[in-house]
């Protein structure tokens, strides 16, 4: 986890970003998404330290666990 989580333990889209090696992007797409809990503060979101260590936790493979290599494309309903 980052060292310079807050009091609480939230930390901000930037923080999560940088820990997961990933975009701002990309985590806004997982909250779009529902695929990462988050909670608003204002106009900024916060992500929940320990939520996101046990997703982490969650999705890692052990060792001789087969890994899925299928690529999914999301489902994008247009509305208009």
């Amino acid at each position: 986890m980052p060292q310079n989580t807050s009091e609480s333990g939230s930390l901000t889209i930037r923080e999560v970003a940088g820990y997961l090696n990933a975009t701002e992007w990309t985590i806004c797409r997982l909250v779009a998404a529902r695929n990462v809990s988050a909670f608003q503060v204002g106009e900024t979101w916060r992500f929940l330290a320990t939520d996101i260590g046990g997703r982490i936790a969650g999705q890692s493979k052990k060792v001789g666990e087969p890994i899925d290599l299928r690529l999914t494309t999301p489902s994008i309903t247009l509305t208009s």
